[in-house]
C-alpha cells in the first residue's frame, strides 16, 4: 500500500493574476473525488490523497473556471502551477510581477550587478 500525498496551491485571475478567494474546487482522481473552497488569496490545500496518475483540480469563480492536470506521488505534496497567479499574495501591490534581473559588466574584477524591476500588468 503506497503512502497518501497531497495537494497544495494557489488558483488564480487569468486578467489579473490576483487569488481567486472563495473559488469552488473539486479535485478528481481514479476513485478520488474531494471538494473545498480556495481562501482569501486564493491557496488550498487537500490532504491524505492517495498516490496516482492523472488528478484534476477544477476551481470555479462565477465565470472564471481554471483547471490544473498532475500526479501525486507516494508521501508528497503535489503542487499545480496556476500559470495565471503572478505577483506575491501577501504585497499590498498584488496583481504586479516583480522581478530580479542580474547583469554582468565589465571591470578589471568580475562582478554582479543585481536590479529589482517592477511593472503593473493590472491592466
Amino acid at each position: 500500500n503506497l503512502l497518501p500525498g497531497g495537494v497544495q496551491g494557489r488558483v488564480c485571475d487569468p486578467d489579473t493574476g490576483i487569488g481567486l478567494e472563495g473559488a469552488a474546487l473539486s479535485l478528481v482522481g481514479g476513485a478520488v473525488t474531494r471538494e473545498s473552497v480556495s481562501n482569501q488569496t486564493g491557496d488550498y490545500i487537500f490532504e491524505r490523497i492517495p498516490a496516482g496518475r492523472g488528478y484534476t483540480l477544477t476551481a470555479t469563480l462565477g465565470d472564471v473556471v481554471r483547471e490544473l492536470s498532475f500526479d501525486v506521488e507516494p508521501g508528497k505534496t503535489a503542487v499545480p502551477e496556476d500559470t495565471a497567479c503572478r505577483g506575491n499574495p501577501d504585497d499590498q501591490t498584488r496583481g504586479r510581477d516583480d522581478a530580479v534581473i542580474g547583469a554582468k559588466h565589465r571591470r578589471t574584477e568580475p562582478s554582479d550587478a543585481v536590479c529589482s524591476v517592477s511593472f503593473d500588468v493590472s491592466h
